[in-house]
């Protein structure tokens, strides 16, 4: 059974949580679109649905939460199109926008062949289905530990 957070909840949800996970590591959390098999990928169960909020918005809100992981030389990967592995989607684009403005280590995201992107999305601490209906709006990001002083 999925999980589903509705931006208030979201919005109500950043003023507690940060405090009550300091400390504590999150491995990494997939960020993927509405086209992404989402519960057929998560191995551990965990779905978290965004209904109404695009990838780029979803990245935005996981990065106000959480900080990325600074001690990896990339915490933020995005999928990469099938035929074209340099081509940036605009959804792309906007999630990098989203990285610039809200992650404490300045990063860019690097490209990543699909099929290992969806190995490593089922590593994930959780997946994050979004409402994008753009293609290939999936990203990965690795997350860091909260401060204590957050």
């Amino acid at each position: 059974m999925a999980e589903s957070w509705s931006s208030k909840t979201v919005r109500k949800s950043t003023r507690t949580f940060p405090s009550q996970l300091t400390g504590v590591k999150i491995p990494g959390i997939a960020i993927v679109d509405s086209n992404f098999p989402a519960y057929a990928t998560a191995r551990n169960g965990r779905v978290v649905e965004l209904a109404g909020v695009d990838a780029p918005t979803a990245v935005e809100l996981v990065l106000k939460l959480i900080p990325l992981d600074t001690f990896v030389e990339s915490p933020c990967f995005r999928m990469e199109v099938v035929g074209n592995k340099d081509r940036w989607e605009s959804v792309h684009s906007d999630a990098q926008v989203a990285i610039d403005h809200y992650a404490d280590v300045r990063t860019r995201l690097v490209g990543m062949d699909r099929f290992a992107f969806y190995d490593r999305a089922a590593k994930a601490f959780a997946v994050i289905r979004s409402n994008e209906q753009r293609l290939y709006g999936c990203f990965l990001l690795k997350m860091g530990a909260l401060s204590p002083h957050a």
